[in-house]
């Protein structure tokens, strides 16, 4: 992988693309064997629209003329010129401070040109959107004024044309030797005296006769021979004590056009084989064609790309000692605990050329991890991450470079110890729920997992997917599931199970009951009243009703506290409860009397009862301070007829007596009482003592006040006493008591 950058400040814009490694032939020094199509050219990107060319010293505009450069890329459209207007733009432009910038020759264009790339064929990140159509150059044809170089940037060409429109880019500077010199003068090169010659400016040793011609010490003999394109990537030749001998790239042969000749471009002093109008073979394939090779005229100086029968000459490089300028490291970032890895450590040259050095190796944590003379790393044993750093220093030709590389051990890992799903504990019929699976490490650490598998104890019930959704199916009654899911980590598996009921669809809404209702209230009393919905299956929940009442008699909060309000006589008043679920209503309703305000000071009765089963009498006694029925009070009287209280307002109230016989039974009336119906007791009232213990109020049998009792009553009845508006008001009251218990 060879990397094709821009280095900016100590940063690399970086892009790999394949291909074996070249030295740039435009380099000083020499070229590797076996070397690739194209440089591994590195620019410097200056910040400002320009980049510049460490080995030429070349610095370019980015942007072709007519572009524009906004700070991260060209933008905008490129201005083609004619010929005759190329030539008048030298000096005329300012840009990035100078204003020096001019038109280049055809080497210093063909110098950017890289044709192991297509469409652009250069370096995309040093020229971005460069126009996919040919540049002009500033070099003249030699014999021709009307004819002038180009080097088209869509597949690398290099040729000669007159009066189209093409594009422009500016450079300024450039090496003051014979690097970039259009001529290749005889002084550029090395008689080396058996038939080779070394040309001074690339470092590279030529055959000064073409393949099939053969060296007397003085001149090239024999006829040319011709090859395929297949066949000339073969050539090798053992000749003058060397068997290094190879087909030139096509920058290589390029470097020997001389672009002054007028008709055969070689230095036909040092290359004495006449090639004529022969067209010379390169090792360079075109990407878009790759059974083609390129190839130069030496007649014309043309580059342009062939798959016909073609002639060579061969080539060498000489190795010569560069010093490195740059070491880079290679290798991962982090390392387990007792796990090991090996670094790469790859030197740089002066001629961009890389070669896989091996270091002095030394570590910041030899504990932590410790680096071998080979820059084979191992990881000791950690509680918690590390970071380390390895450092490598290569030492060549009298010049040291460092590079570093910093990893991180991480602590042994934890082992799975422990499995938790988690979800709510039910879902409605039909519906769905999310499962949440938790694995535990031996470290106490956790993290949210995936299940490697889910299984239900009925599959008919409910089955869970890969995102740990359980779908349940309908049921009718309340249903247990169990789920459970299993994980596997690190050769660990573990499993977990939650239960989770399947709730059936809730019954439908049937009626509403009220709760702690009563048919009296007396004035200023409250009830707490509460509804319960009672459903389709018989059963019941308390549920939030709406409350309402009619009239002015009595307040209903929303809670279902009932309130009545003072009134001068009795009230009915009607409640009502309104509930609705899943669009049913039900509706209740209850009928409230409120009693009339009670006298501030009543008129109280007292009753005596005594007597046999055999003789039994009943006397009753009326005083507004009576307190105890052993006996009448001072200013009381027995009264067999109609007592008149004080006060007004009140109301009407008849006195009740009732003989209950044991068992419950209650004594037919004439049988038992001899009656005064025609007795009336107004605003009677005594405290009440007993409820009717054990007896059910359908049982009891209210009759009016009597005057005397004189027939046989079973023994063991019990006689109450007891007072109302009637005698329905009077045992929904309560207002009675038992007063005598026969023996």
């Amino acid at each position: 992988m060879v990397l094709n950058r821009i280095e900016r400040g100590g940063g690399t814009f970086a892009r790999a693309w394949a291909g074996g490694l070249m030295a740039l032939v435009w380099a000083l020094t020499t070229l590797a064997s076996g070397a690739a199509n194209a440089a591994d050219k590195v620019y410097t990107d200056n910040g400002n629209g320009t980049v510049t060319d460490p080995v030429t010293q070349l610095t370019w505009m980015r942007c072709a003329v007519g572009q524009v450069w906004d700070g991260r890329t060209c933008t905008g459209t490129a201005s083609p010129l004619l010929p005759t207007a190329v030539v008048t733009l030298n000096g005329t432009i300012t840009f990035a401070g100078f204003s020096d910038w001019r038109v280049p020759s055809v080497r210093e264009l063909s110098s950017i040109a890289d044709r192991v790339r297509l469409s652009p064929a250069t370096d995309s990140d040093a020229f971005p959107n460069t126009p996919l159509i040919s540049f002009w150059s500033s070099t003249s044809v030699a014999g021709s004024a009307s004819l002038r170089w180009y080097v088209n940037f869509d597949r690398g060409d290099v040729g000669r044309v007159s009066t189209t429109a093409y594009n422009v880019r500016m450079v300024r500077g450039g090496q003051s030797t014979g690097l970039l010199d259009l001529l290749r003068p005889t002084t550029d090169y090395v008689d080396n005296g058996d038939g080779t010659v070394t040309h001074k400016p690339t470092n590279l040793m030529w055959q000064r006769c073409a393949v099939g011609r053969t060296w007397t010490g003085a001149a090239c003999t024999g006829t040319i021979a011709t090859h395929t394109a297949a066949q000339a990537k073969l050539l090798t030749s053992s000749f003058a004590g060397k068997t290094d001998w190879r087909l030139p790239t096509i920058d290589e042969l390029e470097s020997l056009v001389n672009y002054t000749n007028v008709t055969n471009v070689l230095n036909t002093s040092m290359f004495r084989s006449s090639v004529g109008s022969d067209i010379l073979w390169s090792s360079s394939a075109p990407v878009f064609q790759p059974d083609a090779l390129w190839g130069i005229s030496m007649s014309s100086g043309a580059t342009q790309y062939y798959s016909t029968t073609l002639s060579a000459m061969l080539v060498r490089s000489i190795a010569t000692a560069q010093p490195p300028n740059l070491l880079t490291l290679t290798g991962t970032n982090t390392l387990q605990s007792g796990a090991r890895t090996t670094l790469t450590a790859t030197a740089r040259y002066t001629d961009n050329s890389l070669r896989t050095v091996n270091p002095v190796w030394t570590s910041s944590n030899p504990v932590a991890a410790s680096v071998s003379t080979l820059g084979v790393v191992t990881a000791g044993v950690v509680s918690t991450n590390t970071p380390v750093t390895i450092t490598a220093s290569w030492t060549e030709n009298g010049a040291t470079v460092q590079s570093t590389l910093v990893l991180t051990v991480s602590a042994a890992p934890a082992v799975l110890s422990d499995l938790k799903l988690t979800g709510a504990a039910s879902v409605q019929s039909a519906g769905q729920i999310r499962l949440v699976l938790s694995a535990l490490y031996s470290d106490a650490s956790s993290k949210t997992v995936s299940a490697s598998s889910f299984a239900v104890s009925e599959s008919s019930l409910g089955s869970v997917n890969a995102r740990g959704v359980l779908s349940v199916a309908s049921v009718s009654v309340n249903t247990v599931l169990t789920v459970t899911a299993t994980y596997v980590e690190g050769g660990v598996s573990k499993t977990a199970s939650l239960p989770v009921t399947i709730s059936a669809a809730p019954s439908a809404l049937a009626r509403l009951t009220l709760v702690g209702a009563s048919a009296l209230l007396a004035s200023g009393q409250s009830l707490n009243l509460s509804a319960l919905g009672v459903y389709a299956d018989s059963s019941s929940k308390p549920v939030a009703a709406s409350w309402q009442v009619t009239g002015t008699a009595a307040t209903i909060s929303s809670t279902g506290v009932f309130k009545a309000s003072p009134v001068s006589v009795n009230t009915p008043v009607v409640v009502s409860a309104t509930y609705t679920e899943a669009g049913v209503t039900a509706t209740a309703q209850l009928q409230v009397l409120i009693q009339a305000s009670a006298p501030a000071s009543p008129i109280q009765a007292e009753v005596q009862a005594t007597g046999t089963s055999t003789s039994f009498g009943l006397s009753i006694w009326t005083s507004a301070t009576a307190v105890t029925p052993s006996a009448a009070l001072g200013g009381s009287a027995r009264s067999a007829g109609n007592a008149h209280p004080t006060s007004t307002g009140r109301p009407v109230y008849k006195l009740f007596v009732v003989a209950v016989v044991p068992g419950g039974r209650v004594v037919p009336v004439d049988t038992i009482f001899t009656l005064n119906r025609n007795s009336e007791w107004q605003g009677l009232s005594f405290p009440v003592a007993e409820y009717l213990n054990g007896v059910a109020d359908n049982s009891v049998q209210l009759v009016e006040i009597f005057d005397k009792l004189d027939v046989s009553i079973i023994s063991g009845s019990k006689i109450f006493v007891g007072y109302g508006v009637d005698d329905q008001e009077m045992i929904a009251s309560g207002r009675f008591r038992l007063v005598y218990q026969l023996q």
